[in-house]
């Protein structure tokens, strides 16, 4: 089609060319990089608000950034094909890295009961989690407290200073 326009028109085979993308480009524009194609571990990311952004509806100023900590990457599928957007880690999870793609369940012994944090934190005095993923601690019985922080199972509780357990289970002074 370029050669045929060039011998008619006698045109310089730039201005051919010039005009061939003008007239054609339904063609040529799939050939450019998305700035909004994010891979997994980043997310879209507003250059003018600076902030995360969890579609593609006002493209204008849109790029690709590795997710915070707190956060983790998702594919989301929408008419302009497949990306990736950043989501805060759920309460009973953390993510303390960076470009992650999962966030990682506490540990036993921990909660987080706030969303899009980077670490758990572990179970005051006085209460355990036996679980893993969790939002918050199980306290301990009337009587009893743990000796220190992130107890993981029941049998850390022990009996308050001042008193001892029976033959029942139960805490006496």
């Amino acid at each position: 089609e370029l050669m045929t326009d060039q011998l008619n028109s006698q045109n310089d085979a730039a201005v051919v060319a010039c005009r061939w993308l003008q007239n054609h480009t339904s063609i040529w524009e799939t050939w450019l990089p998305d700035a909004t194609k994010c891979f997994p571990q980043f997310g879209l990311y507003n250059e003018v608000s600076k902030t995360f952004v969890r579609d593609r509806a006002d493209s204008a100023g849109l790029g690709c950034r590795a997710c915070e900590s707190g956060s983790f990457s998702v594919e989301l599928q929408d008419d302009k094909g497949t990306t990736h957007v950043c989501n805060p880690c759920l309460p009973g999870s953390a993510q303390p890295s960076g470009a992650a793609k999962t966030c990682d369940p506490c540990p036993r012994g921990e909660y987080q009961d706030a969303f899009g944090e980077a670490s758990c934190t572990r179970c005051p005095q006085g209460t355990y989690q036996d679980q893993k993923g969790q939002s918050s601690c199980n306290m301990c019985p009337n009587g009893t407290t743990t000796l220190g922080l992130g107890s993981m199972a029941i049998e850390e509780c022990r009996c308050e200073a001042g008193s001892i357990m029976n033959e029942g289970l139960a805490c006496v002074p």
